[in-house]
Parts: C-alpha cells; structure tokens; sequence
C-alpha cells in the first residue's frame, strides 16, 4: 500500500485557471438567488453522473488502473455531499473486476435514560452518514484506489 500525502493547498496555487475559477465563484456568493447563474465558457459542465465519470476516469485510465494504480493517483472527485461522493463511489467501484467486499461498522447505542426504548432498527443507524464519522459500510474491492481523507476544517 502507498500513502499519498496531500503537500500543497490546490486551493492556494498561483495559477490563472485557480485564480479565474475563485473569482468566478466569488461573484456567486452575490449573484441574486433567483436567477440563472451564467456558467463561463470554460467551465466543463455534464448533464449526466455517466458522462462526468467517462471525462473524469475514461475507459482506458480504469482499464490501465486495474494493473498500475498509480495512474488514478492524479484524479479525484470532490464533492459537497457526501451522498453525491457516495453515488460516484458506488458508480465508479463497479468498473474495476473482482468481487466487493463489504466491512460494517459495529453499531450500538448507549441509553442513559432506561425509560427510552425506542431506539432505531440497526439498518436506520447505518444509513446514517455524518460529516465527522466514518461510513457504516464500506465496499472495497483488491486493487480499487481508497482515498481517506480527513476534514481540514473541523468546527
């Protein structure tokens, strides 16, 4: 297994493309709420999960990563929800061979009142998916990338 250590702030680089994508998301946080956005022309946008993940991981790059991993070493996808992180996950996890492994998180909850008795089922609990707590379930299959990530800016 190799870590890959994140060693530079992408957010911070000095590069025109960083530059013009921050400025065009600044003017978002003023645009009017209820009005089109204007997309620039130089923003890549898809319609669809399929076409986003076929520029992102084309077929040959999924293809290479299933004998070199470190040909995904380069992409990534982040997104604000972890429901949309979840559906790519789970979209892009069935394009690697071999079968997937499913590791479940223990689950129990602690009552301090003996009066409450009405806890959730087990699988109400693991569908649960908070920002500081890991996955419930986690699918792996051998030789798909895992990333972890740790949230930079905890509150």
């Amino acid at each position: 297994m190799t870590v890959l250590r994140l060693t530079q702030n992408m957010r911070v680089l000095d590069r025109e493309d960083n530059a013009r994508f921050a400025e065009w998301t600044r003017t978002l946080a003023t645009a009017a709420t209820n009005r089109a956005v204007p997309i620039p022309s130089w923003v890549k946008v898809f319609y669809n999960k399929k076409d986003f993940l076929r520029y992102v991981y084309p077929l040959d790059v999924v293809a290479a990563a299933k004998t070199n991993y470190n040909v995904l070493s380069s992409r990534a996808v982040l997104a604000v929800q972890n429901d949309n992180v979840s559906a790519i996950n789970s979209s892009l996890l069935k394009a690697f061979p071999r079968d997937t492994t499913e590791l479940l998180l223990y689950n129990s909850a602690e009552i301090e009142d003996s009066a409450a008795q009405d806890l959730p089922p087990l699988e109400v609990l693991q569908s649960f998916e908070p920002l500081s707590l890991p996955l419930s379930k986690l699918n792996l299959k051998v030789r798909a990338p895992v990333m972890l990530l740790r949230n930079l800016y905890p509150s």
